[in-house]
This record gives structure tokens, C-alpha cells and sequence, in this order.
């Protein structure tokens, strides 16, 4: 027996063929849907993704609004006015310039294989040097300068050929190579000249005569030969005071490129103290260079008014009470107070009497300078060399140093004049003054005054760039 049920069978024979075909597109369409939506899946997870990392919107037009919004990113070219500048081409590497200052332990050839040139480029070059210049005399704080251009040859580290080299030994002296030639160079040793050009300064007296000469660019020495000579008629202890005028036309020593290299002689000097001018001029005379007057007279007098520099007078001469002693007592010279060890100098010429301790004296010399007038110097801390009695001395020379031995409350020079055998003022005492020039000689000197007034008045003028004037 068969069973059927008619829940299942269809009402008609074509009706099983239209399912099929319906089936089919069913699964078609299914099919394409199904494409559809994994590929809009995959894009989604694609902008997530990017939008994680910081990537750029792929759409052209939210990329150009994302770039008008952050000014970090570059507005994209076809939508700016301005087209951005081509890139500077780089400096070319050669030629160029290097320049040393030598070390300990530098040589030459360190020098020039460690820029470049090869080894045995640098020896040739020195080899050949050494008739101008030996290479092994090269010194620490000696300056080389070199001029390399490329060698086509080589390639590498060893890529360079000298086109010049300056090797400064001091502020006047280089050595100097130029090529001239494929392997050629012309070597010189060459001295700047050195030219002598007279030079102002003038200023007020701003503390010591000595800070205010040494302000102005005048070397110690010179100034030490000033205050000497102008010794003669000033003393430097009491006569000077803030703002009296100084003014010196000295040497200086320069080079042709206006490198100052030192100086030289002091040629005329001026002092103004007091409402008084004293001028000295150095003029080379038949027994060498000395100072003298307007007039053509040796400012050498007899005897120098204060023989020790920069100290004070502590304590003038006649009646005083007594530092130690503590009652009044005769003070019989003059003391000038000044550090331990400050030299001393002989007052004029002479011989020395006696060289030793001389009770509360202390260490003591005495000077006979002629028939009438000693001079004698207490309180030294020691004396200088080769001095005792019988030694002849000059003006000027150092016969000692400031102490406090003997009876002394602390350092200073104790000076003393003695005429025909008593003590005076040595303040008090006008000495003449020496030689005098005449003849051809003065009308010389007379020509030399003339020159040194009209360089001062050259240089004195402010719109000359020559002026050396300076003011504090």
C-alpha cells in the first residue's frame, strides 16, 4: 500500500519546475549579496585601521580638507599658488681652508696627511722646505694655515693637493708656500718690517704718577727713568696732586700692518704740578742719551730729592715726639714709608763711607759725594749686592731695600743730608743743575725741540687717526 500525503504533493505538474528556477535565482542573488557585504566589511575595517594609525583619509577630498585643517601636513600642490623653492645646491668641498694652532708633540706632516694630502705629497713638499725653513722647528703656538684644492687623481681620505701654506713663527715673522705648478711651490721666509711712529698720551695724574704713565701705555722701565730724572726738581711725595697733567711722546714699535710690537724711547716728557710746567727733552749728546731742559741744561743736579719711589713721607724734618722713645726729640732727616723690600737708590755720585750695622740705625749706609755733602740711608733690610765701603756708586743705582731694623715701629727708608758733617732739610736744598749744551750741539737740540713740539700738536688734534691720546 502506498501512502501519500497531499500536504507535500503540488496542485499542478508545472509548479515544481517554477520552484526550481526560482530556487536558483534565490541562490544567485544570495550569492551576490553575500560578495557585497564582505567587501563592504573589509573597507570598513580598512578606515578603522587608518584611522588608528594616523594615516591619511584615502578620500581626495576629506585628504584636502584634513590638510587645510592641520597645519603640520603640506597643502596638497595642486590646490596652492606658491610652488616651494628648489633645494640650494651643497658648497662645494674644494677648495678649502684649515688653519692649526701647534701643540705639544704636532708635526708638519701629522698636519698635512691628517687634511688629506698623501704621504707622499707631504714629504716632497717638506723636504723640499727645509732649505727655508726646517720642519722639526716648529713650536707649540705656532700658527699653519692651509689652502687645499682637490686631487682628481685619488678618491677617499687622501683626496687633497696643497695649494698654499703660511706657518706664523711670531707676530713678524711667517713662512710662506704658493704653488706654482703642478708640484711646484714657491717657499719665502719673510721679517715684517718694523717701523718706529712717536706716539701722545695725555691725561690727568689719576692716583700715583706711575699708574697714570702705565694707563697710558708707557712701559715700566721708562717710567721708572721719569720719575728719576724728574726727581731732580720735583718731589713725588708731596709736590703731586690728583689732576696735574701728564703728558709723554714716546716710541712705539709697530709693524707695517699696524701690529703694535712694542715701544722705545721716551722722547719728551711734561709734568704740570702746582700751576708749573717742567719739561725734559732726551737729546743723544756726545756722552749718550740724557734729558735736558727748554733751555739746552742737563736736568742732572747734584743730588736726587727723593731717593726711593712710590713712598710717602711719614715724617718730615725738625722737632717731633719721639714713636718709641715717647718724648720730643730732633728728627734729623726724613722718613719715607714703603713696603719691605723696595729697592733704594743713591742720591748722587760718590763713594761709599761705611756699609754696615749702625746701632738703633740699624743696617746703614753712608755716601760721600764731594768735600761738602754726605747722605746716609738706616733702617735697610738688607744691602744690595757688592755694596761696602770704598765702592763707587752712580746717581740712580740701587744701593739697598726698606726695612725696619734698628730701632724702627716699621718699614720705611730713614734718609739723611749731611752738609760739612751736619744734618739738614734735605727739602730745603736747591742743587744746580749740569751740563749745558752749546754750539752745534745746542743749535741741534734746538731743531729736535722744534719736531717734538710739532708731533705733539699733530698729535694732539682729534681728527687725526693718529691720535694716541688717551683719557681716563
Amino acid at each position: 500500500m502506498t501512502f501519500h500525503d497531499s500536504r507535500f504533493q503540488p496542485a499542478h505538474p508545472r509548479i515544481r519546475v517554477l520552484s526550481r528556477e526560482r530556487a536558483q535565482r534565490l541562490r544567485v542573488a544570495w550569492f551576490v549579496l553575500g560578495s557585497l557585504f564582505g567587501m563592504a566589511l573589509s573597507a570598513g575595517a580598512q578606515n578603522a585601521l587608518d584611522w588608528v594609525s594616523g594615516d591619511e583619509d584615502p578620500s581626495p577630498r576629506r585628504s584636502a580638507s584634513r590638510r587645510a585643517d592641520d597645519p603640520q601636513l603640506p597643502a596638497p600642490q595642486e590646490q596652492s599658488a606658491l610652488r616651494p623653492s628648489p633645494a640650494k645646491p651643497a658648497a662645494p668641498a674644494w677648495p678649502k681652508r684649515v688653519e692649526y694652532t701647534v701643540s705639544s708633540g704636532d708635526t708638519l706632516l701629522d698636519l698635512m696627511t691628517g687634511n688629506g694630502l698623501s704621504y707622499e705629497d707631504a714629504h716632497n713638499i717638506l723636504s723640499r722646505l727645509k732649505k727655508t725653513f726646517d720642519p722639526r722647528d716648529i713650536q707649540p703656538g705656532h700658527t699653519v694655515s692651509m689652502m687645499l684644492r682637490e686631487d682628481t687623481s685619488r678618491k677617499g681620505d687622501n683626496a687633497a693637493r696643497l695649494g698654499a701654506m703660511t706657518i706664523t713663527l711670531s707676530k713678524i715673522e711667517q713662512v710662506n708656500l704658493t704653488q706654482t705648478g703642478p708640484g711646484a711651490y714657491l717657499m719665502e721666509r719673510r721679517m715684517k718690517k718694523l717701523l718706529t711712529k712717536p706716539t701722545l698720551a695725555h691725561r690727568p695724574i689719576k692716583g700715583s704718577f706711575y699708574e697714570t704713565a702705565q694707563r697710558a701705555g708707557v712701559p715700566a722701565g721708562q717710567i721708572a727713568e721719569l720719575i728719576k730724572n724728574f726727581s731732580y726738581d720735583i718731589d713725588f711725595q708731596r709736590d703731586i696732586r690728583p689732576d696735574d697733567t701728564l703728558e709723554i711722546l714716546y716710541e712705539a714699535k709697530v709693524t707695517e700692518d699696524g701690529t703694535r710690537m712694542g715701544t722705545g724711547n721716551v722722547l719728551y716728557a711734561m709734568l704740570e704740578t702746582k700751576g708749573k710746567e717742567y719739561r725734559i727733552y732726551r737729546f743723544q749728546d756726545g756722552q749718550g742719551a740724557r734729558f735736558y731742559n727748554e733751555k739746552g741744561e742737563s736736568i742732572i743736579k747734584k743730588m736726587l730729592r727723593t731717593p726711593i719711589d712710590g713712598a710717602r713721607i711719614s715724617s718730615g724734618f725738625g722737632m717731633r715726639k719721639h714713636p718709641i722713645l715717647g718724648y720730643s726729640k730732633m728728627h734729623k732727616g726724613l722718613d719715607f714709608a714703603a713696603p719691605t723690600g723696595t729697592p733704594i737708590f743713591a742720591a748722587g755720585d760718590g763713594v761709599i763711607e761705611y756699609a754696615g750695622l749702625n746701632g738703633s740705625y740699624g743696617n746703614y749706609i753712608k755716601i760721600k759725594h764731594n768735600a761738602t755733602y754726605r747722605s746716609a740711608y738706616a733702617h735697610m733690610s738688607r744691602f744690595a749686592r757688592g755694596m761696602g765701603k770704598g765702592r763707587k756708586v752712580r746717581q740712580g743705582e740701587i744701593i739697598g731695600y726698606v726695612g725696619t731694623t734698628g730701632r724702627s715701629t716699621g718699614p720705611h727708608l730713614h734718609y739723611e743730608l749731611l752738609k760739612n758733617g751736619g744734618q739738614v732739610n734735605p727739602a730745603g736744598i736747591q742743587f744746580a743743575g749740569g751740563d749745558k749744551l752749546g754750539g752745534g750741539q745746542l743749535a741741534a737740540f734746538r731743531t729736535q725741540v722744534k719736531k717734538i713740539h710739532a708731533d705733539v700738536a699733530r698729535l694732539s688734534r682729534p681728527t687725526d687717526t693718529k691720535v694716541a691720546e688717551m683719557r681716563q
